[in-house]
């Protein structure tokens, strides 16, 4: 493991504090200095094999709007074109991201979500190592990474491909959800796309997998508007135009700089309406992230004197 972080925060910045009206505990700023250490190590690798990626979703509007994290977020998302994301998985395949981290791509993704997470670990460290590199966080932590497909511009093209991707988003949600059978039409899928599914696997990564591979049909002379296609299928009015995503500007996020999309003002419009108006949501995991981490952790230290971990005890007193 690299063992110096490349960041250095005033301890000031990890006491808690209200922004917005919202309170962000002590350790979430550790775990917000956690990810933006995990994003500057994976900002080297990629300037190193020429891979580009820009801020999304939370990140973007946070990057735009607060110049760091959304309050009441506890995550970093990325995106890259598809061009970008088959390059970074070539080069992953054959080299270590920065000796600390690993990729994990939808379809082995223990979440089962269609995009790729950059990690530091999927288990605890007290290590004093592991807690100097990542600013008195103990917990794994990561980046979601999301893809940007080329939407077809002929509309028959653009139906099918829709009916297509409905056909397997459905699928998957029922799986995931358990919700309902879907033994009668995974032989419907295999017959479409002339492939077959090994049962005595798991189905649902296959199918996420699958997904992943019509995604990415359409060459960049096939069409002017882009999406990741997941969240189009179920929100199509979720596509943007391609120009938007050619060229990008540095914005200050936190103490650092994050590259966003030249056209970022069109992209949140289209996201989320006025988007500097702060709306508090929802994100699709528990709040906050290290929760399940922080049971586990209390449950452990629970076990051992209070002398051993003492460093550990005091983080999670503040």
């Amino acid at each position: 493991m690299e063992k110096e972080p490349k960041l250095r925060f005033d301890e000031s910045y990890f006491e808690g504090e209200t922004r917005d009206g919202f309170y962000i505990e002590p350790m979430m700023k550790r775990a917000w200095a956690a990810q933006l250490e995990v994003v500057c190590d994976f900002r080297e690798f990629c300037k190193k094999y020429d891979i580009s990626f820009l801020a999304d979703w939370g990140t973007l509007l946070g990057a735009v709007r607060h110049h760091g994290f959304i309050p009441w977020d506890d995550d970093i998302d990325l995106a890259m074109t598809r061009e970008n994301y088959r390059k970074l998985c070539e080069t992953v395949q054959n080299n270590d991201i920065c000796g600390n981290y690993f990729m994990k791509i939808g379809s082995d993704h223990e979440r089962n979500r269609p995009f790729a997470r950059i990690l530091n670990g999927t288990s605890i460290s007290c290590s004093k190592e592991y807690l100097h590199k990542y600013h008195g966080c103990p917990y794994a932590v990561g980046i979601d990474l999301f893809v940007i497909d080329t939407l077809p511009d002929n509309s028959e093209e653009r139906e099918f491909f829709s009916d297509i991707t409905e056909m397997l988003y459905s699928t998957i949600i029922c799986l995931r959800d358990k919700d309902e059978d879907v033994s009668d039409v995974l032989p419907q899928i295999e017959q479409l796309f002339r492939m077959s599914f090994d049962h005595s696997r798991k189905i649902l990564p296959q199918l996420l997998l699958l997904l992943d591979h019509v995604s990415q049909m359409y060459g960049q002379d096939e069409g002017g508007e882009v999406a990741e296609v997941f969240y189009w299928i179920d929100r199509p009015e979720i596509r943007w135009k391609r120009e938007w995503f050619e060229e990008s500007v540095e914005m200050p996020f936190e103490n650092i700089t994050l590259p966003v999309p030249k056209g970022y003002g069109h992209i949140l419009q289209i996201d989320y309406g006025d988007y500097m108006t702060p709306v508090r949501g929802g994100a699709d995991h528990d709040y906050p992230f290290y929760a399940k981490q922080e049971k586990l952790l209390r449950e452990y230290l629970e076990k051992e004197t209070k002398e051993d971990h003492a460093d550990i005890h005091k983080l999670l007193e503040c």
